[in-house]
C-alpha cells in the first residue's frame, strides 16, 4: 500500500463518497420520481414500495454485515459497497419493470449495509480521539453531498437523455471509485483482535447502543417519507416543476453537510451524544410541520422546510454513527453499528409505503405528515427517557448529555 502520509487525503474524500455511493438509491428516485412513475406505470404507493424493499433489505442485512465487517476489515467492506452498487446503478438502467428494479433495490441495499459498519471501522482504525468527530461529520455529509448532486443535476439530465442515463452515469462514477479505492485504502489489519470481538454475544453490546437503535427507528419512520415524497409533494400540492423542486433539494442539502459536521463535531467535544440527538429529533418535529404548512403557504416556506430537514432530520446520524466509534472502538464498530442501522432502515422500510398510500386513497398528504410528526415525537421521548435513565443511575453525565 502507498505511504498513509500520502493516502490520507483521498482516505478523506473515500470516507464520503462510500457513503454517497450506498445511498444515492434514495436521491435517485425522490427526484427523478415523476419520470419513474411514467416510465413504469406505477403508483405513489409501488413507489414507495421500491424503498421498503431497499430498505427492508438493509434492515436484515445489516446486523450482517456489520459482523462481516468486523472479520474482513474496513477497507474491503468499504470496497464491497463499491462493487455492489456500481453492478446495481448499471442494473438499473436496463430494468423492464417494477419486479426487477425491485430485485436491484435489493442488491444495491446489500452494498449500502455494508457503507457505514466500514467506513466507521476506518475512522476508528485510522483517525485518533480529537479528530474523529469531524472526520464522522464528513463522512457522512456524503450522504447530502448525493442529494446535492441527485436535485441539481438530475432531472435536468433527465429531461436531456432520459432517466436511465441518470443510472449508467451513477454506475461508471461508482466503479471509479471503486478503483480509486482499491489503489488508496489502508490495508486491513490482520490482527486476531477483531476476530475476539466476533465471538462476543449480541447482548455485550454496551446498552447505549440498543437506545441508539430504537432512536433509529422512530427516525427512520419519520424521515423516509419526507425524503422520499418532498420533490412529488412540491410537484403536486404548490405546482413546482420537477427541476425546481430538485433544485429545492439539491440547493438545502448544503444545509446538511453542515449540519452533519456541526452536530458530531459538538457531540464529540461534549461527549453530548444523548443530547445531541435529541435535539435533533425536536427540530425534526418543526421541519415535518414547516413542510406541511407549506402546502397552504407557498414554496417560500417550501424552501424553509426543506433546510430545516437538512439540518434537523439527516444530522442525528452522524452523532450515532460517532458514538459507535468512541463507545465500543475499532473492534466492534462494525456489529454495533449494524444494529443501529438495522432500526434504521426498518423504520426506512416501513413508512413510505403507508404514507404513499395514504396519499393515494385519501387524495392530501396532511394524514401522513401528522404520521411524521407522531413518529419524530417519539423518537425524541426515546432519547429524553435514555437521559433520564442515564441521571437515575448516577451516570457521568457531562459526557450523555
Amino acid at each position: 500500500m502507498p505511504d498513509r502520509r500520502l493516502t490520507r487525503p483521498m482516505l478523506s474524500a473515500l470516507l464520503p463518497s462510500t457513503m454517497a455511493a450506498g445511498t444515492m438509491f434514495y436521491g435517485l428516485f425522490a427526484v427523478l420520481a415523476t419520470f419513474v412513475i411514467e416510465d413504469l406505470e406505477i403508483t405513489r404507493a409501488q413507489l414507495g414500495l421500491l424503498v421498503t424493499a431497499f430498505s427492508l433489505t438493509g434492515a436484515v442485512f445489516s446486523p450482517i454485515a456489520g459482523s462481516v465487517a468486523d472479520r474482513i476489515g474496513a477497507r474491503r467492506t468499504m470496497m464491497t459497497t463499491f462493487l455492489l452498487s456500481g453492478i446495481g446503478f448499471l442494473f438499473i438502467s436496463i430494468a423492464p419493470n417494477l419486479g426487477v428494479m425491485i430485485a436491484v433495490a435489493l442488491l444495491l441495499a446489500v452494498g449500502q449495509s455494508f457503507a457505514n459498519p466500514g467506513t466507521n471501522k476506518m475512522i476508528a482504525q485510522e483517525y485518533p480521539p480529537g479528530r474523529r468527530g469531524l472526520v464522522t461529520g464528513v463522512k457522512q455529509s456524503g450522504v447530502q453531498m448525493g442529494s446535492f448532486v441527485a436535485g441539481v443535476a438530475f432531472p435536468a439530465l433527465a429531461v436531456w437523455n432520459g432517466w436511465r442515463s441518470v443510472s449508467v452515469m451513477v454506475g461508471l462514477i461508482v466503479f471509479g471509485f471503486l478503483a480509486i479505492a482499491w489503489l488508496v485504502l489502508p490495508a486491513d489489519e490482520t490482527e486476531s483482535a477483531s476476530q475476539v470481538g466476533i465471538s462476543r454475544s449480541w447482548t455485550q453490546l454496551p446498552a447505549a447502543i440498543w437506545w441508539t437503535a430504537v432512536f433509529a427507528l422512530f427516525m427512520g419512520l419519520g424521515g423516509s417519507p419526507l425524503f422520499a415524497f418532498f420533490p412529488l409533494y412540491a410537484e403536486e400540492v404548490l405546482g413546482v416543476s420537477a427541476a425546481e423542486a430538485g433544485l429545492i433539494v439539491g440547493i438545502t442539502s448544503g444545509f446538511g453537510v453542515v449540519s452533519r459536521i456541526g452536530w458530531s463535531i459538538y457531540a464529540e467535544r461534549g461527549g453530548r451524544f444523548v443530547g445531541a440527538m435529541l435535539m435533533a429529533s425536536l427540530l425534526s418535529i418543526v421541519a415535518a410541520a414547516l413542510t406541511m404548512a407549506a402546502g397552504s403557504a407557498g414554496v417560500w416556506l417550501l424552501w424553509v422546510a426543506s433546510t430545516a430537514i437538512f439540518l434537523s432530520t439527516s444530522g442525528w446520524n452522524s452523532v450515532a454513527m460517532l458514538s459507535v466509534i468512541v463507545e465500543v472502538g475499532a473492534e466492534l464498530s462494525g456489529k454495533a453499528t449494524g444494529v443501529i442501522l438495522s432500526g434504521f432502515m426498518l423504520g426506512l422500510a416501513t413508512a413510505p409505503p403507508i404514507f404513499g398510500w395514504s396519499v393515494d386513497q385519501l387524495g392530501t398528504y396532511v394524514p401522513g405528515f401528522i404520521g411524521v410528526i407522531v413518529c419524530f415525537s417519539a423518537a425524541a421521548i426515546t432519547m429524553a427517557l435514555r437521559l433520564l435513565r442515564t441521571r437515575h443511575l448516577g451516570t457521568a453525565v457531562a459526557f450523555e448529555v
